[in-house]
C-alpha cells in the first residue's frame, strides 16, 4: 500500500504543474480529459488507500455464491408466516371459549355482584404503596351522612407494580395480571357493564397461558359489546390527550362483530333539520362512518324533494369506507346545503333500495349486508307499500336492515319511526343530546350480529388492514392544529426578535423533523386478528321500554324473549415488526424486499410505507393499495397504471402463486434520487388468512444469488485456548454495530431464574455479546421458534426441581435465535476483525507524516457494511475540539444493507463495477454552520464471485472532509498552460456534479448540494435532450397537502347572525391587527397573540401555508412550497390548515452511464428551438466514480428557467374536475377479494320481537302547551 501513499502526494504535486494546450478552444477536450481523469485518479486512489478494499475482498474468499431461488423462498416464508398466524388465531379461539363459558356459568348463578367488588382499572392504577399514604383515605372527623338507597361506589384506585418490557416495545406492564379499560363516557359499574367485567375475570389465566404457548404472543384483550376492553399484560393507560379510545370503534372489534356490510345514510334535510338538530345529526354520521372499515361500502344521501349525495361524484354508487373516503363524506356533510321545504321520505326511500339493489346485482360492494340508516326528527307515516315492494320479497327474509334515528327532544312522531326499523330486522334510537350519540350509534352492531350469533357453531375470524395501536386516527386534524399553534408561536418569537436570518435555519428544522423517520417510533404498527364472541343462551329475560325509574308507573315488568347477544369479541395484536423478522431480510439481501396484499388491494407492510407526517398520522395511512408503491417506469400520467401492473394486482389479490417481472421505478433519500430497473415479484397466499405474501428480487435475469458463509461456533470453542469464548474476540471495541432491528438471538422474557436477573440490555450489540458467551455454556443448543413451550422448550437443565417448577424456569428462559444469520455474522466479524487496526499502519503513513496527511485528504471515517448487518467504522478526528463535536458515523448509520449509501454501492456496481459513488448532504437538509464540516462519502461494493457467479458481501466506504477535496478540485482544474480560459476565469464555471445531478464539488461552497438545474435549467434540459440524463417522474401516492381550516367546515345555517355575531367578528379582527402592530413593535410580552387571532387576510408561511382557494387541488404540501406575500408580517403569521391525502409528482433525473465517452457540446441541436442564448458547456465522465465534470460558460446573460425538484401536487380537479378521492372512485376501480364468510341472516332471527330499540320516554311538555295555548288566546283575542 505503499506506493499508493506515495502516488497520491506525487499526484497532488503534479496537479500544480501547468498543462500545455497550445489550440483556439478556450478549454480543449483534452485538456477537459485529463482534468477529469486526474481527478478520478486521485479520488479512486485515495478511496482505495482508505478503504484498503484489495484485503476486505481477500477476507471473504472462503464464502461462496448461491443462487437465491425466489419461488421457494416465498413459499418457506408464507408457510412460516401461516404457522406464526394459526397460532395466533388458535390462541383467540381458547379466549373466545372462555368467554362464551364463563359468561353463561356466571348468568346461571344469578350473576349476583358484591357491593364492595373492585378491579383494576388500567385508567387508575398506582405505584404500590401509594394507597397507604394517601390522606385522602383517612377517618374523618366528621362522619358524612349515608343515604341508604344510594350505595357509594368503592375507590377505583388499585395497586399495582409494574415493570418495562421491552416485549410490550417498553411499556410498563405486569404480565400476571389483566386490566380494564373503560370509556369515558361509559359508568363502568351500571348493570349492562359492571356483571361482565366480573365475568372476564376468568380470561386471565388463558391469557398467561397464551402467553406461555407462544411467548411472541403481544397484546390480547376482550372488547365487550358493554364498552369495556380487558386487555393483557396489564398496564396504566395513558394518553397525552383526550381518551377517545372505545374498542367498538375500532376496526378489529367492527369486522369482527359483523359481516361486511353497505350501509346507505339518510339524513333528513328538511326545514324543521336545524340548529341543535342538525349538529346532532353530523354527529350521528360522523360516529357511524367512525364504525365502517376497509370491508364495508357507504354513502351518504341528503334528501328534501330529492335525494343528493353529500359528496356530488360519489353519485349513485357505494364506495369503499376507507380513511380517505370517510374523510371525504365527513367533509360533505361539512358542506351540506342549508336545511329548507319538506322532506320527501317516499324519494328518498326509493332512491336508497335502488341504489343498493343495483350495486348488489352488478357484483359490487361488500355482497353481504345491507342497510339503510335513517336520521331524521319524524315522518308522517310508516311507508309500508314501499317496503312490502323492496325489502319483502321473500318475506321473512328481509333484503335491507333499518336503523331509524329520531332526533330533537320534542319529537312526537315515535311509532312511525319506531315501526320502520322493527318490522325491517334493525333498531330504532331517539337522540336528544350530543352526548348520547356515540352510545346509542353503536347499538347498530349488536343487531347485525344476530345472526352469527343464532347460528351459534361459526366463528369467522377476520384480520384488519395495518393501524397504530391506540391512537385514534380521528386526532389527525386535532394534532395538525396543536403543531401549527407551536410553530406559530415559534415563528412570532423569531419574528419578534429581528432574528429573519434564522427563517431558512427553521424552516430546515422542519424538514429534519418531516424526513426523519424517528416520527414512526412513537406508533407502533399493528395488525389484529379477532374472533366474535356469542352468548350461548337461547333466551333472557329483558328488559323493554327503557331503564325503570323507582317510582315509574309507565314501567314494564321484564319479559323472557328470544335473544341473540353478541357478547364482544377477542383478538390480540401482531406487530408488523414481527411479520418483518419472519420475511428474512437478510436472505432476500439488499434492494430486495418482501410486502404483504391485503384482500383489498391494500399493503399490509411495504418498505415504502410511510404512514407519518410530521409526526402525525396521514389522513390515510393505512389504505395505500399495492399500485400507490410498486410503479412501473411507462412515463405514463398520475394513476394511469400500466395493464401489466393491473394484472399482477388482481393475481396477488386473488390469492393465486406464480411471478412476474416487471421494470419499475422507486425512490431513494426521500423522493429526492430515481432508480429504474427490472424487478421479479413471487407471490404466494398465506393460507387461511386474506393476506399475500410478495417478494420482490431485483435484477435482470430469473436468477438471482447470494453470498453464503457462515462460521460454527462449536468448532472455534473445540480450538480455544481460553476460557472465554474465541468470538468475542472478533466483538472487542466499540466500534461496531449490528442491525438494530434484525434478531440474531433474543429472549422471549424479561427474567432469567437461572442467572436471577432481568433480561435487560442497553442496545442489540450487548445483547448479541451475551448471547455468544451463552453459546459456550453446558448444554447449548440452536433452538427453533416453538409453537407451544410447555412441549417444546428450546433450553433445557439438570436441577432437582419439580416437573412444575422446571417448567416455569424453561419457560422463563426460552429465547430464539436465528442460527444461519447469527453464524453468518460471526464469519463477517471474523473476516474484518483486522478492520480496526490502524489505517496508518496499513497504507504505510508514518507518524510524522500522517498529521500532513490528514490535512491534505482530510479522512473522518473510514467503515465496512456486510450482508449480515454488521457495520465496523473507525473514526479520524484531528483535533480535540473535533472529537468533541464529532458525530460517530456507527451511530447515525446502524442498518447496514438498508442504508441508501450500501443501496447505492451496489446498484452502481451493475453500470461501473470500478466506481465508487460519491455523495454530499443535501443543500436543503444543511444549515449554515453545517456547511463547514461538509463530509463526502464515498462507497465501493465488494462482489464475490464463484464460477462466474456474483453477490454483494459488503459494501466499504470512506468519509472525507469536502473542504480538502473541494481544494483538490480547485487545484486541478485550475491548472492549464495556454489554455485561454480555465475555471479559474469569471467566463466560466466548473462543477461535478453525481448521478442524480447535485453538486458535489463545485468552486463555491454554497453551491454544495443543490440540484444542478436549479443553477443552470437550460444546461440541464441539454442534458436531458442528448440522452445524457434521463428525466423520470416520480409520484408519491402517499402524500399530504392542506386547507384552508375554515375551508368546508359548513354552513352557518345553524347559528344567528344576531349582532352579537358581528360584534364578535368585529372583536377578534381588532385584537388581531392590535396583536400585529404590538409584534411589529417588538413587544414580547404579546408576541404569542398572534397565534390565537388570525385572519384569513393574513399571509402563510411559505413552507406550511394553507391553499389559496378552499376547493383548489393545487396547493402547498408536503414538503412543498408556498406562495409568500410579500407584507411585512408575511414570515410570522401562518394560515390554520386542515392536512388532506394527495398525490405528488415531481422530476427527477438520472445519468445515463452507458453514455459516458467524451462529450464536446457546444451548439444547440438542431432538434431544439432555437433561443435567445443557448449557453455552451462541456462535460465528461470523471472516471471510476459517479461524477459528471461539467465546464459552463457564465457570459450569456440570458438562460432558461431554472428546473425545480419540488413535488407538485397532482391537479385532478383541473384535468378531471373532480378530487383525488372522486378521481380514485370514478377511475381506478379497482379489484378485490370479498372476505368469507357472510352471515346476514337466519331463520330464527323473526322470533326476536321485544328488542328493535327504546327511546327517550315521550311525555307532554305541559309548559310548552301553556306557552301555546297563551300565544293563540293573545294573538286572537287581543
Amino acid at each position: 500500500m505503499h506506493f499508493i501513499y506515495f502516488g497520491l502526494i506525487i499526484s497532488s504535486i503534479l496537479g500544480l504543474v501547468e498543462l500545455d494546450a497550445s489550440t483556439d478552444d478556450p478549454i480543449p477536450d483534452n485538456v477537459l480529459s485529463i482534468w477529469s481523469n486526474r481527478m478520478g485518479s486521485e479520488l479512486n486512489a485515495l478511496s482505495e488507500m482508505m478503504t484498503r478494499r484489495n484485503k476486505v475482498l481477500e477476507s471473504f474468499k472462503e464464502a461462496r455464491v448461491e443462487p437465491l431461488q425466489g419461488t421457494k423462498l416465498a413459499e418457506e416464508i408464507a408457510k412460516d408466516l401461516k404457522q406464526m398466524m394459526d397460532a395466533k388465531m388458535k390462541a383467540i379461539e381458547r379466549i373466545m371459549d372462555t368467554a362464551q363459558s364463563a359468561a353463561k356459568e356466571f348468568m346461571d348463578k344469578g350473576g349476583k355482584i358484591p357491593d364492595d367488588y373492585k378491579y383494576y382499572n388500567s385508567k387508575h392504577l398506582v405505584e404500590p404503596g401509594t394507597l397507604a399514604v394517601d390522606p385522602l383515605l383517612q377517618v374523618r372527623d366528621e362522619p358524612k351522612e349515608v343515604d341508604p338507597d344510594k350505595q357509594e361506589p368503592p375507590d377505583p384506585r388499585m395497586e399495582m407494580q409494574l415493570e418495562p418490557n421491552r416485549h410490550f416495545n417498553g411499556v410498563y406492564v405486569n404480565t400476571t395480571l389483566s386490566a380494564v379499560h373503560v370509556p369515558t363516557n361509559i359508568y363502568d359499574r351500571s348493570e349492562n357493564v359492571l356483571p361482565a367485567i366480573v365475568w372476564s375475570e376468568k380470561l386471565e389465566p388463558i391469557f398467561r397461558d397464551n402467553y406461555l404457548r407462544d411467548p411472541s404472543m403481544s397484546w390480547q384483550y376482550f372488547g365487550s359489546s358493554s364498552g369495556f376492553m380487558r386487555h393483557y399484560p396489564a398496564k396504566r393507560w395513558e394518553t397525552d390527550h383526550v381518551d377517545l379510545y372505545d374498542c367498538r370503534t375500532r376496526s378489529w372489534y367492527v369486522e369482527a362483530a359483523t359481516s361486511p356490510k353497505d350501509v346507505l345514510i339518510l339524513v333528513d334535510n328538511s326545514g324543521s333539520m336545524t340548529g341543535e338538530r342538525k349538529e346532532i345529526a353530523r354527529h350521528v354520521v360522523t360516529n357511524i362512518l367512525d364504525t365502517l372499515g376497509s370491508n364495508d361500502f357507504v354513502n351518504i344521501l341528503s334528501f328534501i324533494n330529492i335525494t343528493k349525495e353529500v359528496v356530488p361524484c360519489f353519485n349513485r354508487t357505494l364506495i369503499q369506507a376507507s380513511l380517505a373516503n370517510v374523510r371525504e363524506l365527513k367533509i360533505g356533510m361539512e358542506k351540506m346545503e342549508p336545511a329548507k321545504n319538506i322532506a320527501n321520505f317516499k324519494v328518498a326511500l326509493e332512491d336508497a333500495f335502488h341504489i343498493l339493489r343495483n350495486h348488489y346485482n352488478s357484483n359490487r360492494g361488500s355482497q353481504c349486508n345491507q342497510a339503510i340508516m335513517l336520521i331524521t326528527d319524524g315522518v308522517p307515516y310508516n311507508y309500508q307499500e314501499i317496503f312490502q315492494k323492496y325489502n319483502w320479497v321473500d318475506y321473512p327474509k328481509v333484503a335491507v336492515r333499518m336503523f331509524t334515528y329520531l332526533i330533537g327532544r320534542e319529537a312526537s312522531e315515535v311509532r312511525e319511526v319506531k315501526w320502520m326499523a322493527c318490522a325491517n330486522r334493525g333498531y330504532y334510537v331517539h337522540l336528544s343530546t350530543t352526548a348520547e350519540v356515540q352510545e346509542q350509534v353503536l347499538q347498530y352492531v349488536p343487531v347485525m350480529a344476530r345472526p352469527m350469533v343464532l347460528q351459534r357453531t361459526q366463528h369467522p375470524i377476520i384480520w384488519t388492514p395495518v393501524y397504530a395501536d391506540i391512537t385514534d386516527p380521528r386526532m389527525t386534524d386535532w394534532l395538525w392544529e396543536l403543531n401549527e399553534r407551536e410553530e406559530q408561536r415559534e415563528r412570532s418569537l423569531l419574528f419578534r426578535r429581528h432574528k429573519e436570518e434564522q427563517d431558512k435555519k427553521y424552516v430546515i428544522r422542519q424538514k429534519k423533523i418531516k424526513d426523519s423517520d424517528s416520527d414512526l417510533q412513537k406508533y407502533r404498527l399493528m395488525t389484529s386478528v379477532a374472533i366474535p364472541v356469542y352468548d350461548t343462551r337461547d333466551r333472557a329475560k329483558v328488559q323493554t321500554g327503557g331503564p325503570c325509574k323507582p317510582v315509574d308507573p309507565n314501567c314494564k315488568e321484564p319479559v323472557e324473549t328470544k335473544v341473540a347477544y353478541l357478547l364482544g369479541v377477542a383478538g390480540t395484536d401482531i406487530p408488523i415488526e414481527d411479520i418483518v423478522q419472519l420475511t428474512r431480510p437478510h436472505v432476500l439481501g439488499v434492494n430486495a424486499y418482501a410486502f404483504i396484499v391485503t384482500n383489498n388491494g391494500y399493503v399490509l407492510m411495504h418498505p415504502d410505507l410511510r404512514p407519518v407526517f410530521q409526526g402525525i398520522l396521514k389522513p390515510s395511512y393505512n389504505s395505500v393499495d399495492m399500485t400507490d408503491v410498486e410503479i412501473v417506469d411507462d412515463d405514463s400520467r398520475a394513476r394511469n397504471f400500466s395493464a401489466e401492473l393491473i394484472r399482477l394486482r388482481d393475481a396477488i389479490v386473488n390469492q393465486k402463486k406464480n411471478q412476474k417481472t416487471l421494470k419499475v421505478k422507486y425512490h431513494l433519500d426521500n423522493l429526492r434520487r430515481a432508480v429504474t430497473g427490472k424487478r421479479q415479484y413471487f407471490y404466494h397466499p398465506i393460507e387461511g388468512t386474506p393476506f399475500t405474501l410478495v417478494l420482490a428480487l431485483p435484477g435482470h435475469s430469473d436468477l438471482h444469488y447470494k453470498v453464503s458463509a457462515e462460521k460454527e461456533i462449536k468448532r472455534l470453542l473445540s480450538v480455544t485456548k481460553y476460557k472465554s469464548n474465541a468470538a468475542l474476540n472478533y466483538f472487542e471495541g466499540n466500534d461496531w454495530s449490528i442491525h438494530p432491528d434484525w434478531n440474531y438471538c433474543k429472549y422471549y422474557y424479561n427474567d432469567d431464574p437461572a442467572l436471577n436477573k432481568k433480561h435487560d440490555f442497553g442496545s442489540p450489540e450487548e445483547e448479541l455479546v451475551h448471547f455468544i458467551n451463552r453459546t459456550g455454556w453446558p448444554g447449548w443448543k440452536w433452538p427453533s421458534k416453538p409453537t407451544d413451550l410447555r412441549t417444546n422448550n428450546s433450553s433445557s437443565s439438570k436441577s432437582d426441581k419439580s416437573e412444575s417448577e422446571k417448567g416455569h424456569d424453561l419457560w422463563r428462559e426460552s429465547y430464539f435465535c436465528d442460527r444461519s444469520l447469527f453464524l453468518s455474522l460471526v464469519f463477517d466479524a471474523a473476516a474484518t476483525a483486522w478492520f480496526n487496526d490502524s489505517v496508518w499502519s496499513s497504507v504505510g503513513v508514518i507518524e510524522e507524516k500522517k498529521n500532513d496527511f490528514m490535512q491534505r485528504f482530510g479522512p473522518v471515517t473510514v467503515f465496512v457494511a456486510t450482508r449480515s448487518g454488521l457495520t465496523r467504522w473507525q473514526d479520524f478526528p484531528s483535533t480535540d475540539n473535533e472529537r468533541a463535536t464529532h458525530r460517530s458515523f456507527g451511530k447515525e448509520n446502524r442498518r447496514a444493507i438498508d442504508e441508501v449509501w450500501y443501496k447505492r454501492a451496489v446498484d452502481q456496481h451493475a453500470i461501473s463495477a470500478d466506481s465508487y459513488v460519491y455523495s454530499v448532504p443535501f443543500e436543503a437538509d444543511m444549515e449554515e454552520d453545517d456547511r463547514r464540516d461538509i463530509v463526502v462519502t464515498a462507497t465501493r461494493a465488494v462482489f464475490i464471485e464463484t464460477r462466474g457467479k456474483k453477490a454483494p458481501a459488503a459494501v466499504i466506504g470512506v468519509q472525507l472532509k469536502h473542504s480538502a477535496l473541494q481544494s483538490l478540485f480547485v487545484n486541478i482544474t485550475y491548472t492549464c498552460k495556454d489554455c485561454k480560459i480555465t475555471c479559474s476565469s469569471d467566463d466560466v464555471k466548473c462543477y461535478a456534479i453525481d448521478n442524480n445531478g447535485y453538486v458535489v464539488f463545485s468552486e463555491e461552497v454554497r453551491d454544495t448540494g443543490k440540484f444542478f438545474g436549479e443553477l443552470y435549467g437550460g444546461v440541464m434540459e441539454r442534458l436531458v435532450d442528448e440522452g445524457i440524463f434521463r428525466r423520470i417522474k416520480m409520484f408519491d401516492y402517499q402524500s399530504v397537502c392542506f386547507r384552508l381550516a375554515k375551508c368546508g367546515e359548513g354552513n352557518l345555517s345553524s347559528k344567528l347572525e344576531s349582532p352579537l355575531v358581528w360584534l364578535g367578528w368585529l372583536f377578534n379582527w381588532l385584537i388581531g391587527h392590535v396583536a400585529l402592530l404590538l409584534t411589529q413593535m417588538n413587544m414580547q410580552w404579546v408576541g404569542t397573540l398572534a397565534s390565537f387571532y388570525t385572519t384569513d387576510e393574513m399571509t402563510d408561511y411559505p413552507e406550511y401555508g394553507a391553499e389559496s382557494e378552499c376547493d383548489d387541488e393545487a396547493g402547498g404540501g408536503e414538503g412543498g412550497d408556498r406562495k409568500q406575500d410579500n407584507t411585512l408580517y408575511a414570515n410570522a403569521i401562518i394560515n390554520r390548515t386542515r392536512p388532506r391525502p394527495c398525490d405528488k409528482e415531481v422530476d427527477l433525473y438520472t445519468l445515463d452511464q452507458k453514455q459516458h465517452h467524451k462529450l464536446s457540446l457546444k451548439l444547440m441541436p438542431p432538434s431544439r428551438q432555437a433561443k435567445p442564448c443557448d449557453r455552451p458547456f462541456k462535460i465528461d465522465m470523471i472516471p471510476n466514480s459517479n461524477l459528471v465534470l461539467i465546464v459552463v460558460n457564465r457570459m450569456c446573460m440570458m438562460d432558461a428557467p431554472a428546473l425545480s425538484i419540488t413535488q407538485n401536487e397532482v391537479n385532478y380537479r383541473a384535468t378531471h374536475n373532480m378530487t383525488l378521492a372522486c378521481f380514485k372512485t370514478r377511475e381506478n376501480n379497482l379489484s378485490r377479494k370479498w372476505p368469507q364468510p357472510c352471515i346476514k341472516d337466519h331463520p330464527e332471527e323473526v322470533n326476536i320481537t321485544e328488542l328493535c330499540g327504546d327511546g327517550c320516554s315521550i311525555r307532554p311538555n305541559y309548559w310548552m302547551a301553556a306557552l301555546i295555548l297563551a300565544s293563540y288566546i293573545v294573538n286572537t283575542f287581543l
